[in-house]
């Protein structure tokens, strides 16, 4: 069996120039969000470093870490100062109350504990620091489609006929927003990212639910994902 990291490796590998695409919807609404005048930036998850390549004009320096060396030998040849690690069972390579932004995007669902993770994080972020977190919405009409109507529920494989590809962990708004104030986060924003079309004939079952729900309630069905802003406590 592969190691976590050899994983990461291939995928990496296979994915050569498509992880040279342009910028994903979660990644242009996560810039967005990001002030001009930041201090200190740290990605956690850069992969090949594009959303540092974002922000960089936007911070005083830009900072990622990724597990995989064929992700980070792209982003360095972008000239950017990142790190090597298993975050997701190691510490950050990072000082206590050293980062003024972190943002971590779709990255989240990969991780086997995402306590370990978020605690990490509030480590490393000066105290009242911004977290910038997406992720896939679990909610999302396809995703509810896909398990009452084809049975094909989420996996936690590359098998692309399954809930995004397969990841460890799906989250809802809610779920997101209870683990992030365990971890000692206040949540000061969240919203939906790529709002899929609600008037679309195949969704007259939720255009009749809207009239018995709150507009809110039945919102988060229609955006694939999730974007949330946090402050370290």
């Amino acid at each position: 069996m592969k190691t976590e990291e050899q994983f990461y490796q291939h995928i990496w590998q296979v994915a050569g120039a498509s992880s040279l695409d342009a910028p994903s919807d979660r990644e242009i609404a996560a810039q967005h969000d990001v002030r001009t005048g930041t201090g200190i930036a740290l990605d956690v998850g850069c992969g090949d470093g594009r959303f540092c390549t974002m922000i960089r004009s936007r911070c005083a320096a830009v900072l990622g870490v990724d597990i995989s060396m064929n992700a980070l030998q792209v982003a360095r040849k972008r000239d950017l100062a990142v790190a090597q690690a298993n975050f997701g069972e190691s510490p950050l390579p990072f000082a206590s109350a050293s980062i003024d932004l972190v943002t971590c995007l779709d990255v989240i669902e990969h991780i086997f504990d995402p306590y370990f993770l978020l605690h990490e994080i509030h480590r490393v972020l000066k105290p009242g620091g911004r977290f910038i977190l997406t992720t896939p919405n679990l909610r999302f009409v396809k995703h509810v489609f896909d398990v009452l109507l084809r049975g094909r529920a989420p996996k936690t494989n590359l098998d692309h006929a399954s809930c995004d590809g397969g990841h460890l962990h799906y989250f809802c708004t809610q779920d997101l927003k209870e683990l992030l104030q365990e971890c000692g986060f206040s949540v000061v924003a969240c919203r939906g990212v790529r709002q899929c079309l609600f008037n679309s004939p195949k969704l007259f079952v939720f255009r009749l639910l809207a009239r018995f729900w709150e507009r809110d309630v039945l919102r988060e069905f229609f955006h694939q994902g999730i974007l949330i802003t946090a402050v370290r406590k």
